[in-house]
């Protein structure tokens, strides 16, 4: 439910991070930082602001009507971060939800408790009334899928660690993303 907007003045971090410890969010949106490339986001992503951040981030390079999400899921770390995040912003909402796995071969063995995890989710959702599918893709070269195959999605989620390091493989794929991100 939207409020009456406010109009802040001063330091947009300071004020930020002070309005965030007053009041609880489930969601923060925010237009994306320009120039979106990795040592943009990385820098943003060590803002005092971003630190403190209780609750998923969405950034928005373009507005798109969401007609179906794909939530990204390279590891059992990133699905125990962004899963969770998912289901309490989703629940009960009618836009089927798609999750992408990396293929099960070729992942020190987590791919089955990775897929485990997400039954668990699966099923949560399921039960609340959401449409689930989950999407193997094959090619996570880039550090997720293929930029291209997102172009039917109008929300991407995407687990990524508060501490993000210069040489995340998952900066370079996000610079990539026109999709309004998800991160949690």
């Amino acid at each position: 439910m939207l409020q009456t907007p406010r109009v802040i003045y001063g330091d947009r971090d300071y004020e930020l991070v002070k309005i965030e410890s007053q009041e609880s969010f489930d969601l923060y949106v925010e237009g994306a930082p320009y120039p979106f490339n990795p040592a943009t986001i990385q820098r943003r992503l060590h803002s005092k602001f971003y630190q403190k951040l209780a609750c998923p981030l969405i950034w928005l390079r373009v507005l798109r009507q969401v007609r179906q999400a794909l939530i990204v899921c390279p590891d059992l770390a990133g699905a125990r971060a962004v899963l969770p995040a998912v289901q309490k912003l989703w629940a009960g909402c009618s836009t089927p939800l798609h999750l992408a796995l990396p293929p099960q071969e070729g992942y020190g063995g987590t791919g089955d408790a990775l897929r485990e995890e997400a039954r668990k989710v699966l099923a949560a959702l399921e039960a609340t009334g959401c449409a689930v599918e989950v999407k193997e893709v094959a090619d996570w070269s880039s550090g997720g899928p293929a930029p291209a195959a997102l172009k039917d999605y109008g929300l991407v989620a995407v687990p990524l660690p508060r501490a993000v390091k210069k040489d995340h493989v998952l900066l370079p794929w996000l610079a990539q993303v026109k999709n309004p991100l998800m991160l949690a």
